[in-house]
């Protein structure tokens, strides 16, 4: 549980993560067939989402918390199965919103462990 609130106390603090130098933001349209993301040997991928109303933005961390993938996807219920239907079991973490209730549900309903952390 420790490393779950070491999750939520950077999300709330906006803390950035590491980035690599060749890391570019990317738009991963939600239409292209996407392959199956596995977590890798150095542990389960953690992603960030920050819900919009229209959009929402998302990184991906690797285990070691480096940037692997930055882009965005529709805040829709088909967005959001269209990208995170195809990952492998991952921690999604979120910030309380509008759109927070329903979107943890889905990806919890996806299989995936979903934090949603107070901005307080």
């Amino acid at each position: 549980m420790k490393e779950n609130n070491n999750v939520a106390k950077s999300v709330k603090s906006g803390a950035q993560p590491k980035k690599r130098s060749s890391d570019k933001s990317v738009d991963e349209s939600p239409g292209k067939k996407a392959k199956r993301e596995e977590t890798g040997a150095s542990g389960p991928l953690t992603i960030g989402i920050d819900l919009g109303d229209k959009t929402s933005r998302y990184c991906v961390l690797d285990g070691n918390g480096e940037v692997t993938k930055e882009g965005s996807v529709p805040t829709s219920k088909k967005g959001m199965l269209t990208l995170f239907g195809t990952l492998a079991r991952c921690r999604i973490a979120m910030e309380v919103g509008t759109h927070s209730p329903w979107v943890s549900r889905l990806l919890s309903q996806l299989g995936h462990e979903v934090i949603v952390a107070n901005a307080r």
